[in-house]
């Protein structure tokens, strides 16, 4: 690593070699490697000014390595981005700081299996390091936007699958759930029409923050299959965004309208090209995850995408 350390403030070049000789210690003690301080051009470690650097201040006199794979690809195992840092008195210095793993989810709030997953996924990042994790969410439903209205979540599964196809499906999603500490409420739930629990989660994303986006992802999943709660009904959309950390006067006025809608339909459309099943994660863009219902899987894959490995 190199630590590039901007000096203009220097007022002399005594106060340049003794600024340069205790931060090129303090870099040192940090194992950040051999710095180079800059000053028009460039200094060395030692606090020797590099006549070459300070005559042409546009030239470089380091070259950054660069390792490459056998076939001339360049390896992708430095996820850094350059930060600034400053440092106590106002002096500034360009640090590497790590980038955080991106993670796409594609989960339908609707669906018993996506919420099993969210957990998963959330276990996962906590145990990796959620500052290290940036989570993407994209809406998707499974159903479109169906029923037309709310009705007996099993009585739709019966329609779709037949009646004990639809008892045993929901039997293995409620014992598999019970284990993780999730309890499912299916047998008393309602399926409904998920647009505009989407469009919320979308006005989370937008007006907030991913914190704010996931606690109220946490709560729409637990309204629907734990607390047999109608999530097409504005009330309980409120109380869930209010619960979360949304406004209550915003969240009214943006159900009450058509805002969001023809740009979720668009999110949902363009999800469905990308899957055409749910769950599904994608992470750092390159690892992709169907079989998501495994916390070490998941964490592997974060693991595995940090040090920037294939698939």
């Amino acid at each position: 690593g190199v630590l590039e350390v901007n000096l203009h403030a220097a007022q002399s070049w005594r106060e340049l070699v003794a600024i340069s000789q205790h931060l090129y210690e303090d870099a040192r003690t940090a194992r950040l490697g051999t710095a180079k301080f800059m000053r028009d051009g460039r200094a060395t470690g030692t606090g020797r000014v590099h006549r070459r650097a300070r005559d042409h201040p546009g030239r470089r006199t380091g070259r950054h390595r660069r390792t490459v794979r056998p076939g001339g690809r360049r390896r992708r195992g430095h996820r850094q981005r350059a930060g600034l840092v400053r440092r106590p008195g106002g002096a500034r210095r360009d640090v590497a700081v790590s980038a955080p793993v991106r993670v796409d989810s594609y989960l339908d709030v609707s669906c018993p299996w996506c919420y099993v997953t969210r957990r998963h996924l959330q276990d996962a990042i906590t145990d990796f390091g959620a500052a290290d994790v940036r989570v993407v969410r994209h809406p998707y439903q499974i159903d479109g936007e169906q029923p037309a209205a709310p009705m007996p979540m099993l009585d739709w599964l019966a329609g779709k699958y037949g009646r004990s196809r639809a008892q045993r499906m929901s039997e293995q999603v409620t014992d598999y759930a019970r284990r993780m500490g999730i309890t499912l409420a299916n047998e008393a739930g309602f399926a409904a029409d998920t647009l505009a629990a989407h469009r919320l989660l979308w006005l989370a994303g937008r007006e907030y923050d991913e914190r704010t986006q996931s606690r109220l992802e946490e709560l729409l999943f637990a309204a629907y299959f734990s607390e047999a709660a109608c999530v097409a009904d504005h009330g309980v959309l409120t109380d869930r965004a209010v619960r979360a950390g949304l406004a209550a006067d915003r969240v009214q006025r943006f159900l009450a309208t058509g805002e969001g809608v023809p740009q979720v339909r668009a999110l949902v459309a363009r999800a469905r090209q990308e899957t055409a099943v749910v769950p599904y994660i994608v992470i750092d863009g390159r690892l992709r995850l169907r079989d998501t219902q495994d916390k070490e899987r998941l964490l592997h894959a974060l693991q595995r995408a940090a040090k920037g490995e294939d698939e």
